[in-house]
């Protein structure tokens, strides 16, 4: 079942247990979320992973680890393709929220990981923010029926519900 949210005001209420949205250059939701949630988003995007220093390795090397597997185990996460759940319970009225790259302007890869992230998460009822010039059609052409075969509950907000122009 999928539900359109029509007015500004009511895309921030209760009713979905975690909300999708894209990130923050494909989307003036995500901005605005982004100051309620404490600008974790933008914090996450500018993170960088600190290096092992040499003096390290040689330390390391010293005890007889082999320094190449330590850091070919150290998986460093692309923010730019890879998907960020925030716990929002105690800022926003759901349980959390995902921030989905929107990449290369694909809705229907796009559409396809909110799908995976729902299935994985085993979460039945989600609001999904749209990106910039995204309309609900578009949307839903690429969603198809899979809502219906595994019972989500869907709430879908537009970017032109928050800037009408």
């Amino acid at each position: 079942m999928i539900k359109y949210i029509k007015e500004s005001e009511q895309a921030f209420s209760q009713g979905s247990d975690l909300w999708i949205i894209a990130d923050l250059e494909s989307s003036n939701w995500a901005k605005k979320l982004d100051w309620y949630l404490n600008f974790q988003l933008r914090r996450a995007s500018l993170f960088k992973p600190k290096k092992i220093s040499d003096s390290n390795i040689d330390k390391i090397s010293q005890w007889g680890v082999d320094v190449s597997k330590l850091t070919k185990s150290i998986r460093v996460l692309d923010r730019k393709k890879s998907a960020l759940i925030v716990a929002s319970d105690r800022l926003l009225p759901n349980r959390f929220t995902v921030q989905i790259p929107f990449q290369e302007k694909s809705i229907e890869s796009w559409a396809a990981q909110c799908l995976k992230v729902l299935q994985d998460l085993k979460i039945w009822k989600a609001r999904i923010f749209l990106p910039v010039k995204i309309s609900t059609a578009d949307f839903e052409k690429h969603w198809g029926s899979k809502e219906g075969e595994i019972g989500i509950e869907l709430e879908i907000v537009e970017e032109a519900v928050l800037d009408p122009k």
